[in-house]
């Protein structure tokens, strides 16, 4: 593996794990945002982790179960010590203790613990542009990354008043601000009705969101299975992740 390419996941790592600083987050996160490439390259780097991490315990797992059979159904030419019984009784209690505590405390209990692990504020580009229509949307779009959320919905409920084929942008950054000032039926209405190519997997993304902030996990978990068999492959992972979370 080439050095920069070591680099490029210590970056990926270091964001994922909360460890960049606020302004180096949100320089990564604007590449993110128009970076095919780097978006594939966090998503798998999500994947191999939770795979990876699985994977090791499931082998640990297997291993003593193999040593715990052997021992107990030995063969008669090599019957193993009380020692060795109570070391390995031992080691198997402890992988037991171990995924308990994994399942009790790494993953989230209740559906709005999913939704706050899952959840990712989303992020606009701010175009200046001398256009009057153009103004209005950057001046929403500027309180919203202020998470002035009701001020900027006042906006986009204007524009969207004034003018019904406003971009669908408009329309679900109005579904993030409502989700934020939880009024959640609203918000679903608004993500639900996108349908442009580069809208609709994230509304639907977020709209599942909004059912486990309303405790619908079995519609959410429906709506997750049919974004992770459907979706563009950015949210077909995070959907997939969820309903791995869900189990």
């Amino acid at each position: 593996m080439e050095e920069d390419d070591l680099k490029d996941i210590e970056k990926i790592e270091r964001y994922l794990e909360g460890r960049m600083e606020e302004a180096e987050s949100k320089a990564f996160e604007e590449v993110l945002k128009h970076s095919a490439e780097l978006r594939t390259q966090v998503d798998e780097l999500l994947l191999a982790k939770g795979t990876l991490f699985h994977q090791g315990r499931t082998q640990l797992k297997k291993s003593l179960l193999d040593d715990w059979d052997r021992m107990t159904n030995p063969k008669p030419a090599t019957l193993p010590r009380l020692w060795q019984y109570v070391a390995l009784a031992a080691s198997v209690a402890l992988i037991v203790l171990m995924d308990w505590y994994v399942v009790n405390s790494a993953l989230p209990q209740h559906s709005t613990d999913l939704y706050t692990s899952h959840y990712n504020h989303p992020q606009v580009s701010i175009i200046r542009n001398p256009d009057s229509l153009e103004q209005t949307i950057t001046k929403a779009h500027l309180l919203y990354e202020q998470k002035q959320f009701t001020q900027a919905s006042a906006i986009y409920a204007s524009l969207i008043e004034q003018n019904p084929a406003v971009s669908e942008e408009v329309r679900f950054y109005q579904g993030i601000c409502y989700l934020n000032m939880n009024r959640l039926d609203s918000a679903l209405i608004h993500l639900q009705s996108l349908q442009s190519p580069n809208y609709i997997d994230a509304g639907k993304w977020y709209s599942i969101l909004i059912r486990l902030k309303q405790g619908e996990v079995e519609q959410a978990r429906k709506e997750s299975r049919e974004l992770a068999q459907n979706g563009s492959k950015y949210y077909k992972l995070r959907a997939q992740k969820l309903l791995s979370d869900l189990e």
